[in-house]
């Protein structure tokens, strides 16, 4: 319930009467209700008394909140109890420090009015508001993800460390599929992004119309020349990622065999030698011969709550000493965070029916 004037009056008197000679006058715009400004004598100090006055009203005037949230599920059941018509999204895409905002009480937008065929079009300026009433979620990372960022920074690692770190997040690790067609088509849109994986050019009729897809005939006759034409999906059935098991058993059982070989040349007409030496190295298991896989799949949330996405990681090896050491490399890991933190963020404008805005709506322009 909002105080009336009557009750407003007497709380003003009541303050005056505490202090005395002291002036007591109300902030702009002056109406019962607004905040009182208190004007001491002595050094004519002005003291704001809307947090104390507050504290006698049934309600506070406005809210002034910073509300942080856990998770994007948290921020659109927040909007939608909290939404007005001029609530707005912000959103922090750096994969660094990203952040999702929902500011409650934002500006008013302005709008055109049409002033008739006397006057020109006018547009309405827009309706300022405080802004204190706000909502954060800050995309902490998964415990996984950190995790799998950690041993990317880690660099090489010895056999051991290899075996560990595929010991204890074997279960982040996810056998590539048989059939790239019966996995989600986000999934795969999102896996090929991130191996920069895309269609050749469409090959094109002679009349320059691009032929359909369904149509395009890959097949040849051996006068026929060609095409060279391959889909983004049938690049990535090229590719080979490893099983969790192949990784597990490299990671404890595989040694690498090196043969050297020499070639000298010589040249008659002028005695000028050439001498080339070459070194192979050749991954076993167990004394067979066996392919270490370039790429694995991990299935792992990008963000603590979130669902769990596909992401491709590189696999590198090499000789060291008596030994080998092991490397993985996250794939184009910031643009994966960035999407991510992007994706979720437009989907939360789509159920919140909000306006989106990359950029912070507090900060200082330099």
């Amino acid at each position: 319930m909002n105080p009336t004037p009557a009750d407003m009056t007497a709380l003003i008197d009541a303050v005056k009467g505490m202090h005395g000679a002291n002036e007591l006058i109300p902030a702009l715009p002056a109406e019962p209700g607004s905040t009182m400004l208190l004007v001491t004598p002595e050094k004519r100090d002005v003291q704001d008394l809307g947090d104390f006055l507050n504290k006698y009203l049934p309600r506070p005037r406005f809210l002034a909140e910073s509300a942080l949230l856990g998770g994007t599920d948290a921020m659109i059941d927040y909007a939608d109890r909290f939404k007005t018509g001029d609530s707005m999204l912000f959103v922090n895409p750096d994969p660094e420090e990203p952040w999702l905002k929902l500011v409650v009480d934002y500006h008013g937008a302005s709008a055109i009015l049409d002033g008739g065929d006397d006057t020109p079009e006018e547009r309405r300026p827009p309706v300022p508001a405080h802004c204190r009433h706000t909502a954060t979620y800050r995309f902490p990372l998964s415990d996984e993800m950190r995790a799998w960022r950690a041993a990317a920074k880690a660099g090489l690692m010895d056999q051991e460390a290899f075996a560990w770190l595929l010991q204890q997040r074997q279960n982040d690790i996810s056998n590539p599929p048989a059939n790239w067609m019966l996995v989600p088509g986000t999934e795969v849109d999102r896996v090929c992004a991130l191996l920069n994986l895309r269609d050749d050019h469409q090959p094109k009729d002679v009349s320059g119309k691009p032929i359909p897809f369904e149509e395009l005939d890959l097949k040849r006759d051996e006068e026929e020349l060609p095409t060279g034409y391959r889909t983004r999906l049938q690049k990535l059935q090229t590719k080979r990622f490893g099983t969790q098991q192949q990784l597990l058993t490299l990671s404890t059982e595989m040694s690498v065999r090196t043969s050297a070989s020499s070639k000298q040349q010589i040249r008659l007409q002028d005695g000028s030698a050439i001498l080339e030496f070459s070194e192979d190295h050749e991954a076993q298991v167990k004394g067979q011969k066996v392919k270490v896989p370039e790429l694995f799949l991990i299935d792992i949330p990008v963000f603590d709550g979130e669902p769990s996405h596909l992401m491709p990681v590189r696999l590198y090896y090499r000789r060291a000493g008596g030994g080998i050491k092991w490397m993985v490399e996250l794939v184009d890991h910031r643009r994966m965070l960035k999407d991510a933190i992007l994706k979720a963020s437009t989907d939360v404008s789509i159920a919140t029916d909000l306006t989106l805005i990359s950029g912070n709506p507090f900060a200082k322009a330099a």
